[in-house]
């Protein structure tokens, strides 16, 4: 069937109100609004690759490199970790933990280099969501670090954004964070105790909104509730608090 051009879209949604009138026959809207499907799914997947495209020019002009975090990455990891929360040594533990927790896979590590410097780290962790009347996948964001002297720089965002974009490819649904209500919402992420969907362990209702929610699939929120269910490691009541 022929891809749509943009005209061609806008004269459909006209003629669409031409059939309410009863002025276009319906067999004609059915084969026009598949080829209008098609269109749409061809514009998502064009948004997609400029994204891409924008974020590797970023990269480019900006000399920071983000991509997985390997084994062989590990030293360079904690290192970030240890420097952003020098006043909180157990998150450079959590991420060692995490990394070799089996409950916590798939997981997503991601690390920005500065002229090879690591700067950034950012870890993505498997959860599930008890309760619930269906399967959903899903992933928890913690934690996100950046060294000191390259807070406020936007790196924490693309580490944020490259990790949505990899869970998404991935066929995850929906992803939680526990985080600073202020700062987390400009990813899409929403509060998820408002949606049905409660965090591992109780969170005081004066910081209710720091736990949130974005779905990567249309259609999932709203559809699900139930307690989310972190990884092992994870698992302690001092890793929930905000």
């Amino acid at each position: 069937m022929a891809r749509f051009t943009t005209d061609e879209a806008l004269a459909f949604i006209n003629a669409m109100s031409l059939t309410l009138k009863g002025k276009v026959g319906f067999r004609w809207m059915l084969e026009k609004l598949s080829a209008l499907s098609e269109f749409i799914e061809s514009l998502a997947a064009e948004n997609d690759s400029l994204r891409d495209a924008a974020a590797e020019e970023a990269e480019a002009t900006s000399g920071i490199v983000i991509g997985p975090a390997s084994e062989m990455d590990l030293v360079d990891v904690l290192q970030v970790e240890a420097l952003a929360f020098a006043d909180d040594p157990a998150v450079e533990s959590l991420v060692r933990d995490l990394l070799r927790d089996p409950s916590a896979a798939p997981v997503v590590s991601l690390l920005a280099r500065e002229a090879g410097r690591p700067i950034g780290h950012v870890m993505f962790t498997a959860a599930h969501i008890d309760g619930s009347e269906r399967d959903v996948c899903a992933s928890i964001l913690a934690p996100l670090a950046v060294v000191p002297d390259r807070q406020r720089r936007g790196v924490g965002g693309r580490l944020v954004e490259r990790g949505l974009g990899v869970l998404e490819a991935s066929g995850v649904e929906l992803v939680f964070v526990l985080g600073h209500p202020a700062y987390y919402p400009q990813f899409g992420f929403e509060p998820a105790g408002a949606r049905g969907l409660a965090a591992p362990f109780p969170i005081p209702a004066d910081h209710a909104d720091a736990w949130m929610v974005r779905a990567l699939r249309p259609g999932v929120l709203g559809a699900v509730r139930g307690t989310v269910v972190c990884a092992e490691a994870m698992n302690r009541a001092e890793y929930w608090r905000e």
